[in-house]
């Protein structure tokens, strides 16, 4: 639960986890202690993306049972880090909802940099390493660096012309704006990012890129010989089914008005979220049982 300090804004940080078992627990601990030593008033979700390893243990050993902070999700299936983005945003409780990767390639004490841009009026804020004053900490081999200049230019050329970085795992939404833009995600992988701020354009949405330091994972869950085609055709299939002036862009222009307008409450969506896609609270017992494995397993 978010707890009721309101000094500032409260925050929900949403954590897709698939085959993480390596680096939930590390990357648990240090978003807790950064967000505690802010004084910020914030919930975790993991989303546990059908894993394989032992990352529902992990992050169960790390959550610890007696912190209602930290609530883990369980999917019975791995449906791609796009759809299970969606299930933890859709559950956020927060006045902002920030998403961000397992492995904690962008740390998150770049929540310094969401408040400023939220007080001059920003409703998304995003990570980007691709400003000037960005840093990629560890090198990249020539294939993934052309391609990762391929992709943004690609974005800018069909749908979102001025963001530099469509893909950095870090990025923040007003509350306002995240059930018109994940209530209907249809990109279930990896470029659901780019679906995720188009709709917030064509909502109105006012959205920041803000600089990042980024190390470059070396396990990353990204194909690019097998996802990169794939995140292509997403993209392309996304800009034309939401080009300006489409009735898909027109609904959500209304959507975005009445949205703001009306400071409107997530609401009505965990039900049918949970029948969609079979996505579940890790139940009290289950985590016990997960909590004894991981201790056992310890020792």
């Amino acid at each position: 639960m978010v707890s009721t300090d309101r000094t500032l804004p409260t925050l929900s940080v949403v954590i897709p986890a698939y085959n993480a078992a390596a680096t939930i627990a590390q990357t648990l601990a240090d978003v807790k202690g950064a967000l505690d030593a802010r004084a910020i008033s914030y919930e975790v979700i993991v989303v546990n993306d059908g894993s394989t390893d032992a990352t529902l243990a992990e992050t169960a050993k790390a959550a610890g049972a007696s912190d209602g902070r930290v609530r883990v999700m369980s999917l019975d299936r791995n449906i791609g880090k796009g759809a299970t983005v969606r299930a933890g945003m859709l559950q956020a409780k927060g006045d902002w909802v920030l998403f961000m990767d397992a492995d904690h390639s962008t740390r998150i004490e770049h929540v310094d940099l969401l408040w400023p841009e939220a007080a001059r009026g920003s409703d998304v804020v995003i990570g980007s390493r691709r400003m000037a004053q960005s840093l990629v900490a560890s090198e990249r081999t020539a294939k993934r660096q052309l391609l990762g200049d391929l992709f943004p230019r690609i974005t800018q050329l069909l749908c979102l012309p001025g963001i530099s970085d469509t893909q950095c795992g870090f990025k923040a939404f007003k509350r306002w704006s995240v059930e018109p833009i994940f209530g209907e995600l249809a990109t279930s992988r990896f470029a659901f990012d780019v679906e995720a701020l188009l709709r917030a354009k064509r909502m109105g949405a006012s959205i920041a890129e803000v600089p990042v330091r980024w190390d470059n994972p070396n396990d990353s869950t990204l194909k690019w010989a097998s996802d990169g085609p794939n995140m292509l055709g997403d993209v392309i299939a996304v800009s034309w089914r939401l080009r300006a002036g489409s009735a898909a862009a027109r609904r959500l222009a209304a959507l975005g008005r009445k949205n703001r307008e009306s400071g409107v409450e997530i609401t009505g969506q965990q039900g049918q979220l949970a029948e969609q896609i079979e996505i579940k609270p890790a139940r009290a017992t289950e985590m016990q049982a997960v909590q004894a494995a991981a201790a056992q397993a310890s020792r």
